[in-house]
């Protein structure tokens, strides 16, 4: 048997499949038992048909019907057992080993036999020692250090302070979205987790000391009518959190008065005796000054907003405002766009900056989990910022050559101009998107109108199919980018048009589809943003030629060719039922012809264009059957499977079929989407109700030659 690591979630689908045996289970009922997007058990699946196909079990998947396995009672007892055998144990990457071991070292009162790491992690001493190695490094920045003895174990040494600031750091770290949503809605109660098996750094922790933290905070920000960011919020409660346990545990910081002191008349230090006495009331203790000292410090770095949303600290400070005014100024330089007018910057900007300059000033370190995105995605705005934001900060806020800008600090502030940046290139620059299918009308127009429907900053120039796709037809179009409902790598290779920007989706994206598409959309913008700016003037003289070329054509002909054309479609249409089980192919194929010659040739070809890419829509729970072949004339068929949800629409077009035919089917797949009425009179095989739909999307297509061709022939 080949070996495989199947989650336990991936056995429990195999479970759900197997003891349906005697019917189809579709994957949303898959999903719905489990509790996960379909998206989700789409991406399992994929290792689970691997696993039972190289063990020689029969998985089959049929459109419109779901998944069952094809074997007998026996075999799935035996894939049962089998399933026992497979390790669903998790390999821990180094990152998360480190994390682990430092988590337990931080914690324990007592030294840490070697045993316990190799066993819990299942790794050799070796690779445990490797680990050390890294902790041994990590550690030292805080002044801690790693002590090893054989036969005692691992512990560490180091000051009161550096600890809970190590503990503080690791926590902060390791902290994703999820965990932070989990913490702000007071729901990490319920979630009580086994470290090793959840990789849960917050298991460091007492939970119920975090709930009882969050409740006084809450309690004080309450009375006092104000708010702070939720990752400030986070930062504060871990800290507040770890020096309430280390107090209970009577372990505390060395006392410096004239620290302390230095800080009692400022409004932090306010806030943070507020903040103290709640903690002393909840918990029933008494709380060290200096514990107020570093709260105050936390605050001080943290924008405070009061109950009318307004920053407590932002006033027009010279330095802020200076810092503010001439960041913007550069910046609007470098990329010739009216920044100065953009309030909403300008106030967020202002409120960002002087938290920061107090970081600067008492050394406070804050981090950006998504600096390494900023850099990549962004590095044009970052490395701008990076290059003038360090002197501006220092001169007008009067701070010191030698402190100095933190990467962290930097990306911050770089999250401000790119939102202010990319909203006006988003806004001002269209992106032309081609959408292609095999055939040009059926995935590619569902496509287009969803994406039409999802953003403001598109034109679909055209909707293409693959045989289309020429240096002449992108450029004719004007082509930005290719969006695809299958994978055609190979064929922009081949027909030297690889530097065209393309992208591969289905044709009912989900949001992460949305996601990759923004960014896409994002990059493409951008480049046509600084394109243009270079040869506006080449490019209007372009539109004025391109908009006086006419060609002069016998209008009145070609319009009464098209209406009979669509009309044919139209009178010929047909409408049936499939029964539950029958081979929706061969019946639809045979439905829409009465020539055993095409019926062989349609069939052949919604196969084969299935085997390119599914043709079962299962969010409209649509069989789309689309395809081009050697045909008398185009053939449109509408039916429904009895029993069922499912609905069919099969569109056979000619190999050399006129565009307006293409356009016809692809206006087709559109209005399923757009139209909820001509969806429904599909789903109820309304005849009268789809025939109206169907003249509708004739009038349109005539009304849009009648008005294209009369502008033309205005030149």
């Amino acid at each position: 048997m080949k070996s495989y690591n199947l989650s336990q979630r991936q056995k429990n689908i195999v479970h759900i499949i197997g003891d349906s045996i005697d019917d189809y289970i579709t994957v949303n009922e898959i999903a719905r038992r489990i509790d996960v997007s379909t998206r989700t058990v789409q991406r399992d699946l994929a290792l689970i048909e691997d696993f039972l196909y190289d063990n020689d079990f029969s998985l089959v998947k049929k459109p419109g019907q779901g998944l069952i396995l094809n074997e007998s009672s026996e075999s799935v007892s035996y894939l049962y057992e089998l399933l026992e055998m497979v390790d669903s144990s998790k390999q821990y990457e180094k990152v998360e080993r480190v994390n682990f071991i430092l988590s337990r070292l931080l914690t324990s009162k007592e030294p840490i036999k070697y045993f316990v790491f190799t066993l819990y992690l299942n790794i050799s001493e070796k690779t445990l020692t490797d680990d050390l190695t890294i902790i041994d490094k990590w550690l030292s920045v805080y002044d801690i250090k790693l002590i090893r003895k054989r036969g005692v174990g691992l512990s560490i040494k180091g000051s009161e302070k550096s600890i809970r600031k190590a503990q503080a750091k690791l926590i902060n770290e390791m902290l994703d979205d999820d965990k932070k949503i989990e913490i702000l809605m007071d729901i990490y109660d319920k979630v009580k987790v086994d470290l090793i098996s959840q990789n849960d750094i917050l298991s460091m922790m007492d939970v119920g000391i975090i709930n009882r933290t969050k409740k006084s905070l809450d309690k004080t920000f309450h009375r006092l009518n104000i708010t702070i960011s939720d990752n400030s919020y986070i930062s504060l409660l871990v800290h507040i959190s770890l020096s309430i346990e280390r107090l209970k545990q009577n372990r505390q910081i060395d006392f410096n008065e004239d620290i302390v002191q230095n800080l009692k008349s400022s409004q932090d230090y306010i806030f943070a005796e507020k903040i103290i006495e709640d903690l002393e009331e909840e918990f029933s203790i008494e709380i060290p000054d200096i514990e107020i000292y570093f709260v105050a410090m936390h605050i001080k770095g943290t924008k405070i907003i009061d109950e009318d949303n307004v920053n407590i600290y932002t006033n027009k400070t010279d330095e802020t405002t200076s810092i503010t005014e001439e960041l913007i100024e550069k910046m609007e330089e470098i990329y010739g766009l009216d920044l100065k007018k953009d309030l909403r910057l300008n106030r967020d900007l202002r409120a960002h900056i002087l938290p920061a300059l107090n970081r600067l000033r008492y050394k406070l370190s804050i981090k950006n989990p998504i600096i390494n995105e900023i850099k990549d995605k962004y590095g044009d705005i970052y490395n701008s910022l990076e290059e003038i934001a360090p002197d501006v900060i220092r001169k007008n806020g009067k701070l010191s050559a030698d402190i100095p800008i933190p990467d962290d600090e930097i990306a911050y502030i770089a999250i401000h101009f790119i939102t202010a940046i990319e909203s006006r290139i988003l806004n001002y620059i269209l992106v032309n998107v081609l959408t292609v299918c095999p055939t040009g009308y059926g995935a590619s127009r569902l496509l287009a109108t969803n994406l039409i429907n999802h953003f403001t900053n598109i034109e679909i120039v055209n909707n293409s199919s693959i045989m289309n796709l020429n240096r002449t037809f992108l450029e004719n179009n004007g082509v930005d980018l290719i969006i695809s409902t299958i994978k055609i790598d190979g064929i922009l290779e081949e027909n030297v048009i690889k530097e065209f920007d393309y992208i591969e989706m289905p044709a009912i994206p989900d949001e992460d589809d949305y996601l990759k598409l923004t960014n896409k959309l994002r990059e493409i913008s951008r480049k046509k943003y600084y394109k243009a700016a270079s040869q506006s003037d080449k490019n209007s003289k372009n539109a004025i030629d391109i908009a006086q070329h006419s060609i002069n054509s016998p209008v009145v002909e070609k319009l009464f060719n098209i209406s009979v054309s669509l009309n044919n479609i139209y009178e010929n249409t047909k409408f049936f039922l499939v029964k539950n089980g029958e081979d929706i192919y061969k019946k639809s194929a045979k439905l829409v012809s009465n020539k055993k010659d095409e019926e062989i040739k349609i069939l052949e070809t919604i196969i084969k264009r299935n085997e390119l890419n599914s043709t079962y829509y299962e969010e409209l729970n649509l069989h789309l059957l689309h395809g081009k072949c050697e045909v008398s004339e185009p053939k449109l068929g509408i039916g429904k499977i009895t029993d069922t949800y499912d609905i069919i629409i099969i569109m056979i077009s000619r190999v050399d079929e006129e565009d307006e035919v293409a356009k016809f089917f692809s206006e087709i797949s559109g209005k399923l989407v757009n139209n909820d009425d001509f969806l429904e009179a599909i789903q109820n095989l309304d005849q009268n109700k789809i025939k109206l739909g169907l003249k509708e999307i004739i009038h349109k297509i005539i009304s849009e030659i009648i008005e294209k061709e009369g502008v033309k022939n205005e030149y």
